[in-house]
């Protein structure tokens, strides 16, 4: 269930799937990712969503440890936590042995990239977005530390001979356990997505309880759900698959002919000519229907699906 705000209705469904298509992506890619910027424009293809439109752009995966995933493959996720690790160690070091000017400056880096990796949880700056650009400042920042003034001196007159404080160890071994904390955080909510979406029948190349497939030769395929007319007899949402093809028409009724009878279809109204087939097709005693129509327009065929529910006659 959704948060009504004054923006429209919030939830945790579309992130949800977002995130498992993220994971399907990194499960494809885990070496390479997909490319800074590039998410965008494979998951319309590869993995379909149902809950928005083909035509709604995905800028990023809504979780910034996913969307580094996905731009820089496993390897750069591991190395862009060994980053933000190293980059925490320096500004808590320096917040401790620092004098009144260091310790705000190490303590508000510090806040500044956990509060930026806090919201990142559930949404995304993209490494290849433009403002992203302040990140890797801030980076620069916690880098140049040792010039700051005041900082140079503490360094010099410690050298390697500064006596650690007093608990250094318990402090250094409670931010590792949160680094870990953080990590079993997102490795559970990357399992609960993909649970989630192995429960719906949510999987990428084909509609939500696919009951036809796409043809194999398929090109611009677009899958998604929509509601059903008001007052209508449908049951639940409509699953809706349009594609294109180059092949000829007469292969393409040969595919979906032989599918329709594997499938134990049976044709209520069917049709066709030269440039045109299809129908109504029924199962389950009239339960399940699909309407098929696919057309040749100028040599390039244009196919849509649709299938859904009938509530049984009687039925409120």
């Amino acid at each position: 269930e959704g948060v009504e705000t004054a923006v429209g209705t919030i939830s945790m469904s579309g992130p949800l799937e977002i995130w498992s298509r993220a994971l399907y992506a990194i499960q494809d890619f885990p070496f390479t990712g997909c490319g800074l910027g590039a998410f965008r424009r494979i998951v319309h293809v590869l993995y379909p969503l149902f809950q928005i439109g083909p035509d709604g752009d995905i800028g990023h995966a809504h979780n910034i440890f996913l969307q580094v995933a996905l731009d820089l493959g496993l390897p750069g996720l591991i190395a862009y936590v060994a980053l933000l690790i190293v980059a925490g160690a320096v500004c808590w070091r320096w917040a401790h042995r620092g004098d009144g000017l260091a310790r705000p400056v190490a303590l508000g880096l510090l806040a500044g990239l956990v509060g930026l990796h806090a919201y990142g949880l559930t949404d995304a700056v993209a490494l290849g977005s433009k403002p992203a650009v302040t990140f890797w400042f801030a980076l620069g920042l916690v880098a140049s530390l040792d010039r700051v003034p005041g900082l140079e001196a503490v360094a010099a007159a410690g050298g390697e001979t500064v006596e650690r404080p007093r608990g250094w160890l318990w402090r250094r071994l409670w931010m590792a356990l949160v680094v870990l904390a953080v990590l079993v955080a997102l490795a559970g909510v990357g399992a609960w997505a993909a649970r989630l979406a192995e429960e719906t029948n949510d999987l990428p190349g084909a509609g939500p309880r696919a009951r036809l497939p796409v043809y194999p030769a398929a090109q611009g395929v677009s899958v998604r759900v929509q509601s059903p007319p008001a007052e209508s007899d449908w049951r639940g949402l409509l699953e809706v698959t349009t594609f294109t093809t180059t092949h000829p028409l007469t292969d393409v009724v040969a595919f979906y002919s032989a599918a329709l009878a594997e499938g134990g279809w049976e044709p209520d109204v069917e049709a066709g000519d030269g440039t045109s087939w299809g129908g109504v097709y029924t199962r389950e005693g009239g339960h399940s229907v699909c309407l098929l129509n696919v057309f040749d327009i100028e040599g390039e065929v244009w196919g849509s699906i649709l299938c859904g529910e009938r509530a049984p006659e009687g039925a409120p």
